[in-house]
């Protein structure tokens, strides 16, 4: 796993709540759970709580699931912790059964292997209720992929209570298999260095997201386009 959701947990809860609008990210998944008629919700990828909070605010049946036990620390103080799962999306076991799953933050990134898509999905499918929606997001390799420009430094900025957190980062292809990248992220508090972190994430396209939600169960109900702060991404709206 990733340093950025261990390691550096803590740089993470306080700098994304200066990249991410997350009121913002909020509305817009309330409101494709709202016009689906989805009370209760189980959030896959949940990091430090940001929405959590908010849908519980707002009178979801909210739960969510983390891989990561330091993000899953910081979530627990917006979330109660009987409402907060440690598990990998690929063998999600829980009692109860949910309206709607979503996956957030272009987590699907992490998913390399095809066998792993195909094994979340299945696995999801397993805890919605009858005809319950998968909405998630996924960055598109069409647009970003052919972006890339190895070498090219990225830099991100934020003020935190901690003073300023500036990252570094830089892409490179590592397209052999499938439509990845190798992000190399170095981060600084107030210039000075504090760690360096290195993984390989995936971009996908339309079609072949399709195909692996066929494969475990679902169908593609609308696929919509949405930019973030870092990433063309498309948001898939799935149904079980």
């Amino acid at each position: 796993m990733t340093k950025l959701y261990t390691e550096f947990a803590e740089l993470y809860h306080l700098m994304y709540q200066g990249l991410i609008d997350y009121a913002e990210e909020y509305s817009y998944y309330q409101t494709l759970l709202t016009q689906h008629h989805c009370q209760s919700v189980l959030e896959i990828g949940c990091g430090t709580g940001q929405l959590g909070k908010r849908f519980l605010e707002a009178g979801f049946d909210y739960q969510g699931l983390d891989i990561s036990a330091e993000m899953l620390a910081f979530a627990r103080e917006n979330v109660p912790e009987n409402l907060l799962h440690q598990q990998d999306m690929r063998n999600i076991q829980l009692p109860d059964r949910f309206d709607a799953a979503i996956i957030t933050a272009r987590s699907t990134a992490y998913l390399l292997h095809n066998e792993d898509l195909i094994q979340a999905f299945q696995s999801i499918k397993k805890i919605l209720n009858p005809g319950g929606l998968l909405i998630f997001d996924y960055i598109d390799a069409r647009s970003f992929i052919p972006q890339i420009e190895e070498g090219k430094t990225i830099l991100h900025e934020v003020d935190t209570p901690l003073g300023k957190i500036k990252r570094e980062s830089q892409y490179a292809l590592s397209i052999a298999h499938n439509w990845c990248w190798v992000w190399t992220s170095k981060f600084y508090q107030e210039n000075t260095p504090i760690g360096e972190d290195v993984a390989e994430l995936r971009a996908f396209t339309p079609d072949e997201m399709e195909l692996f939600l066929n494969l475990a169960g679902f169908r593609v109900e609308a696929v919509l386009s949405r930019p973030v702060y870092a990433f063309e991404t498309k948001v898939v709206i799935a149904r079980g």
